[in-house]
C-alpha cells in the first residue's frame, strides 16, 4: 500500500488479485489473513472467510508511505503469526504468504525481505516442521524493472530454496488481457491456478 501504487492500474489489480485468492483461500476453515505495510488498522484483518467482508477491508487502505517489505513481514507476519504459533506448536501447516508488491523495497536495506525470509526458515521450531512448511509466493503489479530484478535474485538466492516462489507473471498485465477479453472468471482461474501450482511444486 505505497505511495507509487496510485499509478497505472496497480490498485485495481492488487483489489482483484485479492478477490480472487480470497476465493481460493476462503475455502480453507482457516481463512486468509491480510496485512498491508503502512495501513495501521489491519490488526483484525485475521482468519476471513467472508468475500464481502474481505473485499470491504481491503477498500479501506490508503495508499501511503514506502515499501519496508522486510521490516513490515518480520513485525506484522512472521515474527507473531508465524514463529510464535511454531514456538507453541499451534501452526497449522502449510502456511502460505503472498506478498504482493510494485516496487523493490525502500526506506531498508535491500537485504531486509530476503534476511526475514531467511530468519524464518532458520528458525528452529519451523525447521522441526519439515520442508515448506511456510512458503513465501513473491507477485509483482506495476512495470518496475527494478522490482523485477530483486525478485528475480531472491529467486536465485540458495539461502531461500524451497521456501520462495516468484510469479514470472505481472498480475496487472495478466488482469488487462483478461479485461480485454471481457473473462472476468479466466482471471480468477489464473490466479488459482498459480496457488495450486505453489502447493503441487513446494509441498
Amino acid at each position: 500500500d505505497s505511495a507509487s501504487m496510485r499509478t497505472e492500474n496497480r490498485i485495481t489489480a492488487l483489489q482483484e488479485t485479492i478477490r480472487c485468492v480470497s476465493e481460493f483461500a476462503t475455502l480453507l476453515t482457516s481463512g486468509m489473513t491480510i496485512r498491508f505495510l503502512n495501513f495501521k488498522q489491519d490488526g483484525n484483518f485475521n482468519n476471513l472467510t467472508d468475500l464481502k467482508e474481505i473485499m470491504q477491508k481491503v477498500q479501506m487502505v490508503n495508499y501511503e508511505g514506502n515499501t519496508k517489505l522486510g521490516h513490515w513481514l518480520r513485525m506484522k507476519i512472521v515474527g507473531p503469526m508465524i514463529m510464535k504459533k511454531a514456538d507453541n506448536n499451534v501452526l497449522k501447516k502449510p502456511v502460505i504468504v503472498a506478498v504482493i508488491t510494485d516496487g523493490e523495497p525502500t526506506g531498508e536495506p535491500s537485504t531486509a525481505l530476503g534476511s526475514t525470509i531467511q530468519w524464518c526458515k532458520n528458525w528452529p521450531s519451523i525447521r522441526n516442521l519439515g520442508e515448506a512448511a511456510v512458503v513465501f509466493l513473491l507477485c509483482r503489479v506495476g512495470n518496475s524493472v527494478e522490482a523485477e530484478a530483486f525478485l528475480k535474485g531472491l529467486e536465485k538466492d540458495e539461502n531461500l530454496k524451497d521456501m520462495v516462489y516468484v510469479s514470472p507473471y505481472r498480475v496487472d498485465d495478466q488482469l488487462a488481457i483478461f479485461q480485454r477479453c471481457k473473462d472476468d472468471d479466466g482471471y480468477r482461474t489464473w490466479v488459482s491456478q498459480n496457488q495450486l501450482l505453489i502447493l503441487t511444486s513446494n509441498i
